[in-house]
């Protein structure tokens, strides 16, 4: 698909909207809601897109920051963005394309993310992780 189509931005809005709509969950999964992943080419380029575009643009700001689903938390080690919580109980999770497929074939999760093309290894193993029809 061609670039500044908004393909990351309704990404970002779609995983916000299904980590904390719970309206939304039984049509979608047929237990609750837990781990999402977040699929980007980079560690720098997860911080960046999550401080410059996440943060100002889609996540709830002022008092909906605190809200009982939509509220959120945002965790980094050493310095690296590694997850955002909502308090709908769902974590996204942010993964990179660097990660060996090895180390990601141990979690249950409900939905995968990829910004950008990912290499095929993942593929497979990713489909396995949640289900994809």
């Amino acid at each position: 698909a061609g670039n500044q189509l908004s393909k990351s931005s309704t990404a970002i809005r779609k995983n916000i909207e299904w980590a904390c709509n719970k309206k939304l969950w039984p049509e979608l999964w047929d237990t609750t809601p837990r781990i999402f992943w977040y699929f980007y080419p980079s560690e720098s380029v997860a911080g960046t897109e999550f401080e410059k575009k996440w943060v100002p643009e889609f996540l709830p700001r002022g008092a909906m920051k605190n809200h009982s689903e939509y509220g959120w938390d945002v965790e980094y080690t050493n310095g690296t963005l590694t997850a955002l919580h909502f308090k709908s109980g769902v974590t996204i999770y942010f993964k990179t394309y660097g990660q060996k497929v090895v180390n990601l074939q141990t979690a249950t999760i409900h939905m995968v993310t990829c910004d950008e093309e990912m290499g095929s290894e993942y593929v497979d193993d990713l489909a396995f992780l949640c289900d994809i029809a």
